[in-house]
């Protein structure tokens, strides 16, 4: 019988529960209100089919805005069917290497064009450790138009380039500076009479990157670059950033001159920087959710304190050694450490009983699986929690519970967890009983092997334990 105790404890905890996840949740919204306001597009990818194919999961408004899209009409469909011609443009092929390697890149300046759009792009493409590929974009259309005319005629308009609101600067084959248009004036905060002629290291360069401005400028000289991020200081000592494009332009196989366009993006990089610390904050907000449930079920269970830990440390071990990926391995690990939380709604009484459980106490002792993924399947985790505390007391005859699953229908993340959870209950004290030990529970896997439990775990862990040394303290 539950006590009045008991049941003020339970709300007191289920209080706490929603304070948390009030956190988590207000600091999702203070991501997308950043996310939205960026003045660069956005555009966030679900990976499927193993980085073959990337649907549209969100994109912010400037986004829509440079593509002429609207959300309702794009979310849920390939990359291909909203830009058929991302395969020939070439940034269809950069999203499966980012995803295979995990390696940023940077999308050289290139022309795209279908049926419905056409523009100039920059991309920057990344991988969220979640699988979700990231395109940070921008029309400069514009700007490349400018560049275009400068190729095809020295006696390109200043008046043009004056009135451009992108600084631009041209610089001499000597490394002498040309011309700086009023854009640049305004940002750097020299005049121009100030500026013309000087020769590296030009006044906005900072001292501490002079040494490495004039390395790498010697390079741009020759070959150019295209959206080289770079630290800037203005005459008053303000700094910022710009985005780099330099073309060389050639008279016959000759420097003439260098044509610098800068793109301010001192605004971009400061949210990016929020974005990362939102991040950063939001992911220890979880983490700490996390231990906090652990730590509400081990209060309530005191014979098995550090049970959920111990779990955690062997999976970890076992997922190590098969050769998972990390982002699997990390959701194995979150999944152990709060896989008992349905205990929280069981009496203390049964929890803690020394004695054999009645038939209706152990019924009440299975609905902890269910109880847990209901608890916790309203969090978006990166990995699918929920469901691997729903099945990691599934076996794969079928007798496991709560739904008796059979082999192929378990999660392969649960299958781990589900020897991790044996082999640590029975080498642990109990009220019931005295632990039996490591070696009673290694024998115990091996011979419910291909029955109760997945062979080739069943093998890693038993390597794991006697070859690797593997303990639980």
């Amino acid at each position: 019988m539950v006590t009045k105790k008991e049941v003020t404890k339970s709300k007191m905890n289920n209080k706490q529960n929603k304070q948390i996840l009030d956190g988590i949740k207000a600091s999702e919204n203070r991501f997308k209100e950043l996310f939205e306001h960026m003045s660069s597009g956005v555009s966030i990818y679900e990976t499927i089919n193993n980085g073959k194919d990337f649907i549209f999961k969100d994109f912010n408004r400037a986004g829509g805005k440079i593509e002429k899209i609207r959300k309702k009409d794009v979310i849920g469909k390939s990359i291909l069917e909203v830009f058929p011609a991302a395969k020939e443009f070439g940034l269809f092929d950069v999203f499966k290497r980012v995803y295979k390697t995990g390696t940023p890149e940077k999308f050289p300046i290139s022309f795209y064009k279908d049926n419905r759009i056409s523009g100039w792009r920059r991309n920057y493409v990344y991988k969220l450790p979640s699988g979700e590929i990231i395109s940070i974009y921008d029309d400069i259309t514009r700007q490349k138009q400018v560049e275009e005319s400068l190729k095809i005629s020295e006696k390109f308009s200043s008046s043009l380039m004056e009135n451009s609101p992108s600084p631009i600067m041209v610089i001499n084959a000597d490394t002498s500076i040309k011309y700086v248009n009023q854009a640049l004036v305004n940002l750097v905060g020299f005049k121009s009479n100030e500026v013309l002629g000087k020769k590296p290291p030009y006044p906005w360069w900072p001292r501490e990157s002079k040494a490495r401005y004039v390395r790498e400028f010697k390079v741009i000289l020759r070959e150019g670059c295209s959206r080289r991020e770079v630290l800037f200081n203005s005459k008053m000592g303000e700094e910022f950033w710009v985005e780099v494009d330099a073309k060389p332009i050639l008279s016959n196989g000759e420097l003439k001159y260098l044509i610098i366009n800068w793109f301010d993006i001192t605004n971009r990089k400061a949210i990016e920087n929020n974005l990362k610390v939102s991040y950063l904050k939001l992911k220890k907000t979880l983490e700490g959710t996390i231990n906090t449930l652990a730590a509400i079920v081990e209060t309530k269970d005191p014979y098995t304190s550090g049970h959920q830990k111990r779990v955690s440390k062997l999976a970890v071990a076992i997922s190590t050694e098969l050769g998972l990926d990390s982002k699997t391995i990390e959701g194995i690990r979150t999944a152990a450490v709060i896989h008992d939380i349905g205990k929280i709604n069981i009496p203390a009484s049964i929890l803690s009983k020394p004695g054999r459980l009645s038939d209706i106490e152990y019924d009440m002792i299975k609905t902890h699986s269910q109880m847990g993924y209901e608890m916790i399947k309203g969090i978006e985790f990166p990995t699918p929690i929920a469901e691997i505390i729903f099945q990691h007391h599934e076996k794969l005859n079928g007798s496991g519970y709560p739904r008796g699953l059979k082999d192929k229908d378990i999660m392969f993340e649960a299958k781990i967890l589900a020897v991790a959870d044996v082999v640590e209950a029975m080498s642990s004290y109990r009220p019931y009983r005295p632990p039996i030990g490591l070696s009673a529970a290694i024998e115990e896997i091996k011979k419910y092997k291909g029955k109760l439990y997945d062979p080739q775990i069943v093998d890693t862990c038993v390597k794991v334990i006697t070859r690797k040394g593997f303990k639980f303290d």
